[in-house]
């Protein structure tokens, strides 16, 4: 074809308007074409992110479900007398045998305190764990040690407020008596720890 620069030319020698003219028309086109193209792009990029993200949705929603399936028969491994429940005893015993070890540490779970684990897992205090605790226990603590960890130590902090509260309790308790008995000493005390008390509270 002729180049537009040629046909340029021409109309710069019969009238510089009509030159300006195909210059605005040919940048006008050139620009809807990029626009066409980027669009092109731009749609394929999308489809091909749509794409991606239904893939890893899809394989998440699979690995999920087999993992729920590879815990589950975990448990009826670790289930010895075959109870349906898994004792302390159980799952301590468990944790001493290699391929129980290993089928944790294929599932990306690590399990290095077998007492604080089972508490964690107990979420009823029954002292046995169903299958739904240690599934759901076991899915908490997948692939990260730091969740184990922070679990460990939110029961820690649970048992010592638990018994702190009861020794202040019993602080008070022996407080009463010992006013009921020397009324200014017991007055006395109370006035001096009643600042500790409100910052216990607090």
């Amino acid at each position: 074809g002729v180049s537009w620069w040629e046909v340029e030319r021409t109309f710069l020698k019969v009238s510089p308007l009509c030159a300006v003219l195909l210059v605005v028309y040919v940048t006008i086109v050139v620009l809807a074409l990029l626009n066409i193209v980027t669009g092109v792009f731009v749609n394929d990029s999308i489809e091909v992110a749509q794409n991606d993200h239904d893939i890893r949705t899809t394989t998440e929603i699979q690995h999920k479900r087999d993992m729920v399936q590879g815990l589950k028969r975990m448990f009826q491994e670790i289930d010895q007398d075959e109870s349906g429940t898994i004792t302390l005893e159980e799952f301590k015993s468990a944790l001493e045998r290699e391929e129980v070890m290993v089928l944790f540490s294929a599932l990306g779970l690590d399990v290095w305190d077998a007492i604080g684990v089972f508490n964690i897992m107990d979420v009823d205090r029954n002292e046995v764990l169903e299958i739904e605790e240690f599934v759901m226990g076991c899915q908490c603590f997948k692939g990260m040690a730091t969740a184990l960890d922070l679990a460990h130590l939110t029961t820690e902090v649970k048992k010592i407020g638990k018994h702190c509260k009861e020794q202040l309790r019993m602080n008070a308790e022996l407080l009463e008596q010992l006013q009921e008995k020397q009324p200014d000493i017991g007055s006395e005390v109370v006035g001096n720890i009643s600042p500790c008390r409100c910052t216990v509270a607090t």
